[in-house]
């Protein structure tokens, strides 16, 4: 990128003439967390414990230590944290420059209130296409769903019910189209991960988005934004 561009947007930044979205929600011990069926480990809730709060133990700081998985939250998960990409990039390895690129926005969030199972198609993505142009080259599909209402309220934002949870996300042919697209590079979504909550009950690609994650970066976001923003970074935290 020239300085000269560099430079505009730093001013453009202090002017207030670019707006900075964040995408990401606030950490506390009521962060809904991701639930797997026995016999798998679960994640723990976060938690705290105080060190010092202006006192004896620290008269003029105050801070925690805080316990939580690495994918509680607003979180990003590299290609290694799945099977299939086991010997691929972990969160230190991915060159920062795919961390930031065009946000491509699909806005389903009408589609998911009528159906909160709405599984994103490669029919849906063509459509996005043929509608707004091509893709451009290192974009994230962010997945717009208006999920992160509910990420306040665990029994909501997991949706568990006797069939197993109920979330919106991309189907087998959405999530082949995200792997294999030349100009995406990663994907986000508001959900608790990045695959339909049905997804598990697919017996033959189960955890479909999820499985095809060794070349494609994820990041779970519960607050999309909105089909206008044109840029995003993503914190490689987890």
């Amino acid at each position: 990128m020239p300085n000269s561009t560099v430079t505009d947007l730093i001013a453009a930044l202090a002017a207030g003439e670019v707006e900075v979205v964040d995408l990401t929600q606030p950490l506390s011990e009521s962060t809904p967390v991701l639930v797997l069926p026995d016999p798998f480990a679960n994640t723990p809730h976060l938690s705290r414990k105080e060190l010092s709060h202006y006192d004896d133990l620290g008269p003029a700081w105050a801070w925690s230590v805080l316990e939580l998985g690495e994918h509680t939250g607003t979180h990003f998960d590299a290609p290694i944290h799945w099977v299939t990409g086991k010997d691929g990039l972990d969160v230190a390895s991915v060159p920062p420059a795919q961390l930031v690129g065009p946000a491509v926005v699909i806005d389903k969030t009408a589609e998911v209130e009528a159906d909160n199972g709405y599984l994103l198609t490669a029919a849906d993505l063509d459509a996005f296409e043929a509608e707004n142009g091509p893709i451009a080259p290192g974009s994230w599909i962010l997945f717009r769903t208006g999920w992160e209402s509910r990420a306040q309220d665990e029994a909501s934002f997991l949706n568990l019910g006797p069939e197993g949870p109920t979330s919106p996300g991309p189907d087998v042919s959405g999530s082949k189209w995200l792997a294999e697209h030349p100009n995406v590079v990663g994907y986000g979504c508001e959900t608790v991960g990045i695959d339909a909550g049905s997804s598990s009950s697919w017996c033959s690609t189960p955890c479909a988005c999820t499985a095809r994650a060794s070349r494609t970066c994820c990041w779970s976001c519960p607050r999309a934004p909105t089909p206008s923003t044109t840029c995003a970074s993503w914190p490689a935290i987890a």
